[in-house]
């Protein structure tokens, strides 16, 4: 009878004397998972071969319990640019949202923790980022705004949940801080009244339309931006109807043409006759600056551009909008809270939460709600007009070519 040979196991532990007190303890540790290349765990013990023995077996008692976690090599910097790369590929995340990820990582946590190997992150260490952060530091002497300190935790605390899923750390030490309270004041938001003095004291603007349209649209200004002709629709009955589909974006100082911010802001919204009026006499306007430009105004151009037909920047509208708050010593808003005055004409003209919703592109009536039922084309269609006739008994717009103003006076870039 053949004698069966047995295949003599390999010791799972080593240990190599180094010098007169210094031992090399080497352990065999399970294939990687992915290239199931073998793997070993070095480390150096001080003392008698008795302790490195000691050291050895907690080490396979800890491999055996599943409990063995290998010091991580990596640096804080490089798990920050892998939650980087797996952010970028995810499709939801909007562009310019990356682009402030970015801003935040090499500004704040690169400079700050960049150098630090993963495992030694500690809840006390990120206790000392955020007062850094809070208070000032030699790198940044001004503090920085409690909004964007919660916002560099979220990327941290997110990054180190990446480390975890990788088998680096067993626990996520920025579960345990404390982050300063944001104070949610109230900012100042215009009146009605006030929306229509200021739009009547820069009728003559070249972008009059815009800050109109936002008033009494409820739009944003990256939809405006990105609106073309070939979506502005001048019906038989004297009204009109815009198709929001896509908005232009600002990100690392580039235009993008991206979707629209959710899925109930790509909508179809009704215009009024006097904003269809008004909204022809700009293209008048445009068309002119058009041919003093050589460039031509096709049906697929932007409805507000630049001298050379290119669309205006998104930026280059909010600075145009606060020099002639300044000019005119109104009250300093933003741009956006455009969008509050129409809020407040849709709460005048009786219009519900629900239809409001609809025609402003938000995704729920009231924060934390979840569902709610879409409203019809013609309740919101009776919403804007009923909005537009509450705005209008206070104000008449002037109309014909007044609209478009001198192009070569507005925004340039």
């Amino acid at each position: 009878m053949a004698r069966t040979r047995t295949r003599r196991r390999r010791p799972r532990g080593h240990i190599r004397q180094r010098g007169e007190r210094s031992w090399e303890v080497k352990v065999e540790l399970s294939p990687d998972p992915l290239t199931l290349h073998r793997r070993s765990h070095f480390c150096t013990v001080r003392g008698t071969r008795a302790d490195a023995e000691r050291h050895l077996t907690r080490l396979l008692h800890d491999i055996d319990d599943g409990a063995f976690m290998p010091p991580a090599k990596d640096t804080v910097a490089d798990l920050l640019a892998e939650w980087l790369s797996q952010r970028t590929e995810r499709s939801e995340i909007e562009a310019s949202t990356l682009e402030s990820y970015r801003h935040l990582v090499h500004d704040i946590l690169l400079p700050r923790l960049g150098g630090a190997k993963i495992a030694q992150v500690s809840a006390p260490m990120i206790d000392g980022l955020v007062s850094d952060l809070l208070h000032g530091d030699a790198r940044h002497p001004a503090p920085y705004a409690k909004g964007t300190i919660r916002k560099v935790h979220m990327i941290l605390r997110g990054a180190l949940k990446l480390a975890i899923r990788n088998g680096i750390i067993k626990q996520n030490p920025a579960d345990a801080i404390e982050l300063p309270r944001q104070r949610h004041e109230e900012r100042e938001v215009w009146t009605v009244e006030q929306a229509r003095q200021f739009l009547a004291l820069i009728e003559g603007d070249p972008l009059y339309p815009f800050f109109r349209m936002s008033v009494q649209l409820g739009t944003r200004r990256g939809e405006l931006v990105g609106l073309c002709w070939d979506r502005v629709h001048f019906l038989a009955d004297g009204s009109g109807i815009i198709e929001v589909h896509q908005q232009i974006r600002l990100v690392g100082g580039k235009l993008q043409v991206a979707r629209t911010k959710t899925k109930k802001s790509t909508r179809d919204i009704a215009l009024p006759p006097f904003l269809v009026e008004m909204l022809q006499a700009h293209r008048a306007r445009q068309l002119e600056q058009a041919k003093m430009y050589n460039w031509q105004v096709l049906a697929d151009s932007y409805v507000f551009t630049r001298n050379d037909g290119q669309p205006v920047r998104p930026d280059s509208v909010y600075h145009h909008f606060m020099k002639l708050i300044a000019r005119h010593g109104y009250p300093k808003i933003t741009l956006h809270d455009l969008r509050h005055v129409f809020t407040s004409l849709m709460e005048e003209a009786g219009n519900s939460a629900r239809v409001k919703a609809d025609v402003m592109g938000h995704t729920t009536t009231v924060m934390g709600d979840n569902v709610y039922t879409h409203t019809s084309e013609d309740a919101q269609r009776r919403a804007v007009f009923k909005a537009a006739d509450a705005f209008e008994s206070g104000f008449k717009p002037p109309l014909g070519g007044n609209f478009g103003g001198n192009a070569e006076n507005g925004p340039s870039a």
